[in-house]
Protein backbone atom coordinates (compact mmCIF):
# COMPACT_ATOMS: atom_id res chain seq x y z
CA UNK A 1 0.00 0.00 0.00
CA UNK A 2 1.34 3.43 -0.90
CA UNK A 3 -0.41 6.71 -0.06
CA UNK A 4 -0.70 9.26 -2.79
CA UNK A 5 1.58 12.23 -2.50
CA UNK A 6 -0.26 15.53 -2.86
CA UNK A 7 2.04 17.99 -4.62
CA UNK A 8 1.70 21.30 -6.35
CA UNK A 9 1.93 22.36 -9.98
CA UNK A 10 2.25 26.13 -10.36
CA UNK A 11 0.86 26.48 -13.86
CA UNK A 12 -0.90 23.20 -14.35
CA UNK A 13 1.24 21.82 -17.15
CA UNK A 14 2.44 18.57 -15.60
CA UNK A 15 3.25 16.88 -12.28
CA UNK A 16 6.38 17.80 -10.39
CA UNK A 17 9.60 15.84 -10.20
CA UNK A 18 12.61 16.19 -7.86
CA UNK A 19 15.28 16.91 -10.51
CA UNK A 20 15.38 20.47 -11.81
CA UNK A 21 18.75 20.22 -13.57
CA UNK A 22 17.58 21.48 -16.96
CA UNK A 23 18.55 24.27 -19.28
CA UNK A 24 15.82 26.70 -18.29
CA UNK A 25 15.74 29.25 -15.44
CA UNK A 26 15.40 27.89 -11.94
CA UNK A 27 11.94 29.11 -10.94
CA UNK A 28 8.92 28.26 -8.81
CA UNK A 29 8.38 24.95 -10.52
CA UNK A 30 12.00 23.92 -9.97
CA UNK A 31 11.92 24.99 -6.34
CA UNK A 32 8.86 22.83 -5.82
CA UNK A 33 10.68 19.92 -7.42
CA UNK A 34 13.50 20.16 -4.92
CA UNK A 35 11.43 20.85 -1.86
CA UNK A 36 7.75 20.05 -1.78
CA UNK A 37 8.00 17.12 -4.17
CA UNK A 38 9.94 15.35 -1.43
CA UNK A 39 7.31 15.97 1.21
CA UNK A 40 4.11 13.96 1.34
CA UNK A 41 0.89 15.91 1.18
CA UNK A 42 1.56 19.40 -0.12
CA UNK A 43 -0.93 21.91 -1.53
CA UNK A 44 -0.37 25.17 -3.37
CA UNK A 45 -2.53 28.26 -3.28
CA UNK A 46 -4.19 29.03 -6.58
CA UNK A 47 -2.92 32.60 -6.62
CA UNK A 48 0.60 31.33 -7.34
CA UNK A 49 -0.48 30.44 -10.86
CA UNK A 50 -1.72 33.98 -11.35
CA UNK A 51 1.50 35.60 -10.18
CA UNK A 52 3.90 33.18 -11.85
CA UNK A 53 5.10 35.84 -14.24
CA UNK A 54 5.93 38.10 -11.34
CA UNK A 55 7.92 35.46 -9.48
CA UNK A 56 10.49 36.88 -7.09
CA UNK A 57 8.53 40.00 -6.11
CA UNK A 58 7.29 38.56 -2.81
CA UNK A 59 8.47 35.76 -0.50
CA UNK A 60 7.15 32.25 -1.01
CA UNK A 61 5.71 31.03 2.31
CA UNK A 62 5.56 27.29 3.00
CA UNK A 63 3.90 25.91 6.13
CA UNK A 64 5.40 22.61 7.27
CA UNK A 65 3.79 20.22 9.73
CA UNK A 66 7.07 18.88 11.07
CA UNK A 67 9.69 21.08 12.76
CA UNK A 68 13.30 21.28 11.67
CA UNK A 69 15.76 20.05 14.28
CA UNK A 70 19.12 20.40 12.49
CA UNK A 71 20.49 21.82 9.26
CA UNK A 72 23.53 19.52 9.25
CA UNK A 73 23.12 17.36 6.11
CA UNK A 74 24.82 14.36 7.70
CA UNK A 75 22.76 14.42 10.89
CA UNK A 76 19.17 14.01 9.73
CA UNK A 77 17.25 11.08 8.30
CA UNK A 78 13.95 12.34 6.92
CA UNK A 79 12.41 13.89 3.82
CA UNK A 80 11.24 17.06 5.59
CA UNK A 81 14.78 18.15 6.37
CA UNK A 82 16.01 17.02 2.97
CA UNK A 83 13.29 18.99 1.21
CA UNK A 84 14.73 22.12 2.79
CA UNK A 85 18.44 21.30 2.59
CA UNK A 86 18.42 20.14 -1.03
CA UNK A 87 17.88 23.77 -2.03
CA UNK A 88 21.11 24.72 -0.24
CA UNK A 89 23.26 21.60 -0.53
CA UNK A 90 23.71 19.35 -3.56
CA UNK A 91 24.84 15.74 -4.12
CA UNK A 92 27.00 14.40 -6.91
CA UNK A 93 24.03 12.65 -8.50
CA UNK A 94 20.27 12.38 -8.01
CA UNK A 95 17.35 10.25 -9.11
CA UNK A 96 15.47 11.18 -12.26
CA UNK A 97 11.85 12.31 -12.06
CA UNK A 98 10.56 8.82 -12.83
CA UNK A 99 12.99 7.26 -10.30
CA UNK A 100 14.36 4.98 -13.01
CA UNK A 101 17.82 6.44 -13.68
CA UNK A 102 20.65 8.40 -12.09
CA UNK A 103 21.33 11.95 -13.26
CA UNK A 104 24.39 14.16 -12.59
CA UNK A 105 24.30 17.21 -10.35
CA UNK A 106 27.70 18.27 -8.98
CA UNK A 107 29.20 15.44 -10.98
CA UNK A 108 29.39 16.22 -14.70
CA UNK A 109 29.63 12.51 -15.54
CA UNK A 110 30.25 9.11 -13.96
CA UNK A 111 31.32 5.65 -15.06
CA UNK A 112 32.00 2.21 -13.64
CA UNK A 113 35.75 1.55 -13.84
CA UNK A 114 35.59 -2.02 -12.55
CA UNK A 115 33.49 -4.13 -10.17
CA UNK A 116 34.71 -2.14 -7.16
CA UNK A 117 35.36 1.34 -8.54
CA UNK A 118 33.05 4.10 -9.76
CA UNK A 119 34.58 7.30 -11.11
CA UNK A 120 32.98 10.75 -10.97
CA UNK A 121 34.08 13.74 -13.04
CA UNK A 122 33.21 16.92 -11.14
CA UNK A 123 31.83 20.21 -12.38
CA UNK A 124 34.50 22.89 -12.55
CA UNK A 125 34.17 26.48 -11.37
CA UNK A 126 31.60 25.64 -8.68
CA UNK A 127 31.92 27.38 -5.33
CA UNK A 128 30.25 26.99 -1.96
CA UNK A 129 28.25 29.92 -0.63
CA UNK A 130 31.18 30.93 1.60
CA UNK A 131 33.61 31.09 -1.34
CA UNK A 132 35.30 27.73 -0.86
CA UNK A 133 35.98 25.73 -4.01
CA UNK A 134 33.97 22.61 -4.74
CA UNK A 135 36.48 19.96 -5.75
CA UNK A 136 37.61 16.40 -5.16
CA UNK A 137 38.85 17.24 -1.66
CA UNK A 138 35.32 18.34 -0.69
CA UNK A 139 33.87 15.05 -1.91
CA UNK A 140 36.43 13.01 -0.02
CA UNK A 141 35.94 15.09 3.13
CA UNK A 142 32.15 14.68 2.97
CA UNK A 143 32.26 10.90 2.67
CA UNK A 144 34.87 10.52 5.39
CA UNK A 145 32.82 12.72 7.70
CA UNK A 146 29.87 10.34 7.38
CA UNK A 147 32.01 7.57 8.88
CA UNK A 148 33.49 9.58 11.76
CA UNK A 149 32.05 8.44 15.13
CA UNK A 150 31.52 12.03 16.28
CA UNK A 151 29.23 12.70 13.30
CA UNK A 152 26.77 10.05 14.48
CA UNK A 153 25.24 9.85 11.02
CA UNK A 154 21.82 8.21 11.43
CA UNK A 155 22.01 6.56 8.00
CA UNK A 156 25.58 5.33 8.36
CA UNK A 157 24.63 1.75 7.55
CA UNK A 158 23.53 2.85 4.07
CA UNK A 159 27.15 3.49 3.14
CA UNK A 160 28.89 0.52 4.72
CA UNK A 161 29.96 -0.91 1.36
CA UNK A 162 32.19 2.12 0.69
CA UNK A 163 35.86 1.34 1.36
CA UNK A 164 37.32 4.76 0.57
CA UNK A 165 37.38 7.70 -1.84
CA UNK A 166 40.44 8.26 -4.03
CA UNK A 167 41.35 11.69 -5.40
CA UNK A 168 42.50 11.19 -9.00
CA UNK A 169 42.88 14.91 -9.67
CA UNK A 170 41.20 18.14 -8.53
CA UNK A 171 38.05 17.35 -10.51
CA UNK A 172 37.99 13.53 -10.49
CA UNK A 173 37.29 11.05 -7.69
CA UNK A 174 37.01 7.28 -7.48
CA UNK A 175 34.64 5.62 -5.02
CA UNK A 176 36.01 2.19 -4.09
CA UNK A 177 33.68 -0.36 -2.47
CA UNK A 178 34.55 -3.33 -0.28
CA UNK A 179 32.72 -5.69 -2.62
CA UNK A 180 30.67 -5.36 -5.79
CA UNK A 181 27.66 -3.20 -4.94
CA UNK A 182 24.93 -3.24 -7.60
CA UNK A 183 23.03 -0.39 -5.89
CA UNK A 184 26.01 1.86 -5.16
CA UNK A 185 24.77 4.61 -7.45
CA UNK A 186 21.45 4.63 -5.63
CA UNK A 187 23.34 5.03 -2.35
CA UNK A 188 25.15 8.01 -3.88
CA UNK A 189 21.78 9.81 -4.16
CA UNK A 190 20.89 9.26 -0.50
CA UNK A 191 20.47 11.90 2.19
CA UNK A 192 23.98 12.12 3.63
CA UNK A 193 25.65 12.58 0.23
CA UNK A 194 25.10 16.34 0.10
CA UNK A 195 28.60 17.74 -0.39
CA UNK A 196 29.91 20.11 2.30
CA UNK A 197 32.77 22.67 2.37
CA UNK A 198 35.79 21.16 4.19
CA UNK A 199 37.23 24.32 5.77
CA UNK A 200 33.93 25.48 7.23
CA UNK A 201 33.00 22.04 8.52
CA UNK A 202 36.47 21.59 10.04
CA UNK A 203 36.45 24.85 12.00
CA UNK A 204 32.82 25.62 12.89
CA UNK A 205 31.25 24.23 16.05
CA UNK A 206 28.65 21.47 15.94
CA UNK A 207 26.02 24.00 16.98
CA UNK A 208 26.99 26.36 14.18
CA UNK A 209 26.90 23.55 11.60
CA UNK A 210 23.42 22.63 12.80
CA UNK A 211 22.16 26.23 12.46
CA UNK A 212 24.05 27.75 9.49
CA UNK A 213 24.23 25.53 6.39
CA UNK A 214 26.71 26.35 3.60
CA UNK A 215 26.33 24.52 0.31
CA UNK A 216 26.54 24.95 -3.47
CA UNK A 217 22.79 25.01 -4.22
CA UNK A 218 20.57 27.64 -5.87
CA UNK A 219 19.61 29.04 -2.45
CA UNK A 220 21.76 30.34 0.36
CA UNK A 221 20.87 30.36 4.04
CA UNK A 222 19.66 33.60 5.66
CA UNK A 223 18.26 32.79 9.11
CA UNK A 224 16.74 30.10 11.31
CA UNK A 225 16.39 29.13 14.94
CA UNK A 226 14.36 26.32 16.43
CA UNK A 227 10.64 27.07 16.51
CA UNK A 228 11.20 30.06 14.19
CA UNK A 229 10.97 30.63 10.44
CA UNK A 230 13.64 29.21 8.14
CA UNK A 231 14.58 31.82 5.53
CA UNK A 232 16.72 31.42 2.42
CA UNK A 233 17.42 33.57 -0.63
CA UNK A 234 18.44 32.87 -4.20
CA UNK A 235 22.20 32.66 -4.64
CA UNK A 236 23.38 35.12 -7.30
CA UNK A 237 26.56 33.08 -7.79
CA UNK A 238 24.84 29.72 -8.37
CA UNK A 239 26.68 27.59 -10.95
CA UNK A 240 23.46 26.56 -12.72
CA UNK A 241 20.37 28.42 -13.83
CA UNK A 242 19.51 31.21 -11.40
CA UNK A 243 16.40 31.07 -9.24
CA UNK A 244 13.48 33.37 -10.00
CA UNK A 245 11.95 33.06 -6.52
CA UNK A 246 14.15 35.43 -4.56
CA UNK A 247 13.14 34.63 -0.98
CA UNK A 248 11.53 31.55 0.59
CA UNK A 249 10.14 31.36 4.12
CA UNK A 250 9.48 27.97 5.68
CA UNK A 251 7.25 28.06 8.74
CA UNK A 252 6.45 25.26 11.18
CA UNK A 253 2.72 24.92 11.84
CA UNK A 254 2.15 21.61 13.70
CA UNK A 255 -1.66 21.56 13.60
CA UNK A 256 -3.09 20.36 10.28
CA UNK A 257 -6.24 22.47 10.68
CA UNK A 258 -4.19 25.59 11.27
CA UNK A 259 -2.13 24.91 8.15
CA UNK A 260 -5.25 24.49 6.03
CA UNK A 261 -6.73 27.69 7.49
CA UNK A 262 -3.53 29.60 6.71
CA UNK A 263 -3.60 28.36 3.14
CA UNK A 264 -7.21 29.33 2.56
CA UNK A 265 -6.68 32.71 4.22
CA UNK A 266 -3.71 33.47 1.99
CA UNK A 267 -1.20 33.47 4.85
CA UNK A 268 0.68 30.54 3.31
CA UNK A 269 1.36 29.77 -0.36
CA UNK A 270 2.03 26.07 0.23
CA UNK A 271 1.21 23.67 3.03
CA UNK A 272 2.53 20.17 3.59
CA UNK A 273 1.22 17.06 5.35
CA UNK A 274 -2.36 17.63 4.26
CA UNK A 275 -4.90 15.20 5.79
CA UNK A 276 -6.57 13.20 2.99
CA UNK A 277 -10.02 14.21 4.18
CA UNK A 278 -9.15 17.90 3.63
CA UNK A 279 -8.19 17.55 -0.04
CA UNK A 280 -11.73 17.87 -1.42
CA UNK A 281 -12.47 20.90 0.79
CA UNK A 282 -9.32 22.62 -0.42
CA UNK A 283 -10.09 21.91 -4.06
CA UNK A 284 -13.63 23.24 -3.67
CA UNK A 285 -12.50 26.42 -1.91
CA UNK A 286 -11.60 28.29 -5.07
CA UNK A 287 -8.50 29.61 -3.30
CA UNK A 288 -6.14 26.65 -3.55
CA UNK A 289 -5.80 23.27 -5.12
CA UNK A 290 -4.29 19.89 -4.34
CA UNK A 291 -3.04 17.44 -6.91
CA UNK A 292 -2.42 13.82 -5.92
CA UNK A 293 0.28 11.70 -7.48
CA UNK A 294 1.85 8.32 -6.62
CA UNK A 295 4.43 8.77 -3.88
CA UNK A 296 7.42 6.91 -2.43
CA UNK A 297 6.17 6.42 1.13
CA UNK A 298 5.16 2.82 1.77
CA UNK A 299 3.49 2.06 5.14
CA UNK A 300 4.25 -1.46 6.29
CA UNK A 301 4.28 -3.70 9.34
CA UNK A 302 7.70 -3.96 10.99
CA UNK A 303 7.48 -7.30 12.77
CA UNK A 304 9.85 -8.78 15.36
CA UNK A 305 10.36 -12.31 14.07
CA UNK A 306 12.52 -13.87 16.81
CA UNK A 307 9.70 -14.84 19.16
CA UNK A 308 6.62 -16.93 18.71
CA UNK A 309 4.08 -16.68 17.28
CA UNK A 310 5.51 -14.12 14.85
CA UNK A 311 8.55 -16.27 14.19
CA UNK A 312 6.17 -18.49 12.24
CA UNK A 313 6.01 -17.34 8.63
CA UNK A 314 2.44 -18.55 8.30
CA UNK A 315 1.33 -16.27 11.12
CA UNK A 316 2.97 -13.31 9.44
CA UNK A 317 1.31 -14.25 6.18
CA UNK A 318 -2.02 -14.40 7.99
CA UNK A 319 -1.54 -10.85 9.24
CA UNK A 320 -0.80 -9.77 5.73
CA UNK A 321 -3.71 -11.53 4.10
CA UNK A 322 -6.07 -10.46 6.86
CA UNK A 323 -5.22 -6.76 6.58
CA UNK A 324 -8.02 -4.88 4.89
CA UNK A 325 -5.75 -2.75 2.72
CA UNK A 326 -8.54 -1.65 0.43
CA UNK A 327 -10.55 -0.53 3.46
CA UNK A 328 -7.60 1.50 4.78
CA UNK A 329 -7.20 3.24 1.43
CA UNK A 330 -10.93 3.93 1.16
CA UNK A 331 -11.54 5.18 4.69
CA UNK A 332 -8.32 6.41 6.31
CA UNK A 333 -6.69 7.72 3.11
CA UNK A 334 -10.01 8.75 1.61
CA UNK A 335 -9.11 6.99 -1.63
CA UNK A 336 -5.75 8.74 -2.02
CA UNK A 337 -3.60 5.64 -2.18
CA UNK A 338 -2.97 2.41 -4.02
CA UNK A 339 -1.81 -1.10 -3.22
CA UNK A 340 1.76 -2.18 -3.70
CA UNK A 341 2.92 -5.78 -3.77
CA UNK A 342 6.31 -5.28 -2.10
CA UNK A 343 8.06 -2.80 0.16
CA UNK A 344 10.29 -1.39 -2.59
CA UNK A 345 9.47 0.92 -5.46
CA UNK A 346 7.75 -0.77 -8.43
CA UNK A 347 10.72 -1.61 -10.57
CA UNK A 348 8.56 -4.47 -11.81
CA UNK A 349 4.94 -3.53 -11.15
CA UNK A 350 2.72 -6.45 -10.32
CA UNK A 351 -0.65 -7.08 -8.76
CA UNK A 352 -0.56 -8.03 -5.07
CA UNK A 353 -2.28 -11.12 -3.83
CA UNK A 354 -5.84 -10.26 -2.76
CA UNK A 355 -6.36 -10.02 1.00
CA UNK A 356 -9.43 -11.98 1.99
CA UNK A 357 -10.88 -13.20 5.25
CA UNK A 358 -10.86 -16.72 3.87
CA UNK A 359 -7.14 -16.54 3.21
CA UNK A 360 -6.54 -15.21 6.73
CA UNK A 361 -8.53 -17.96 8.43
CA UNK A 362 -7.04 -20.66 6.25
CA UNK A 363 -3.47 -19.58 6.87
CA UNK A 364 -3.96 -19.20 10.60
CA UNK A 365 -5.43 -22.68 10.83
CA UNK A 366 -2.36 -24.12 9.13
CA UNK A 367 -0.16 -22.03 11.40
CA UNK A 368 -1.75 -23.48 14.52
CA UNK A 369 -1.28 -27.00 13.26
CA UNK A 370 2.34 -26.31 12.42
CA UNK A 371 3.32 -24.94 15.83
CA UNK A 372 2.00 -27.07 18.69
CA UNK A 373 3.81 -25.02 21.33
CA UNK A 374 1.88 -21.89 20.38
CA UNK A 375 -1.45 -23.55 19.86
CA UNK A 376 -3.27 -20.83 21.78
CA UNK A 377 -1.55 -17.94 20.08
CA UNK A 378 -3.00 -18.10 16.57
CA UNK A 379 -6.63 -18.04 17.70
CA UNK A 380 -6.68 -14.37 18.79
CA UNK A 381 -4.98 -13.43 15.54
CA UNK A 382 -7.51 -15.41 13.57
CA UNK A 383 -10.46 -13.79 15.30
CA UNK A 384 -9.20 -10.19 15.38
CA UNK A 385 -7.77 -10.07 11.88
CA UNK A 386 -10.71 -11.88 10.37
CA UNK A 387 -13.00 -9.18 11.78
CA UNK A 388 -10.84 -6.52 10.18
CA UNK A 389 -11.25 -8.22 6.81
Amino acid sequence: MTPWRAVMDTIGERPLDPTPFTGRPYGRRDFFKRSAALVAGAVVAGRLAECHAAAGESPLVIAYGFPLTTLDPQKHDNAVHESVLRNIYEPLVTLSADLQKIEPVLASSFRRVNDLTTQFKLRQGVKFHNGEDFDAAAVKFTVERIFKPETKAPLLSTYQTIEHVEIVDKHTVNFVTKKPDPVFMRRATSLHMNIVPPKYFSTASADELARKPVGTGPYRFISWSKDADFVMEASPAYWGQKATINRVIMRTVPEAGTRVAALLAGDADIITAVPPDEIDRINKSGRARALTLPGNRIPFYMIAVRKEPLSNKLVRQALNYGSNVDGIIKTILDGHGFRRAVISNPWRPSSPRPATRAASRSTCTRSRAATPRTRRSPRPWRVNWARRG
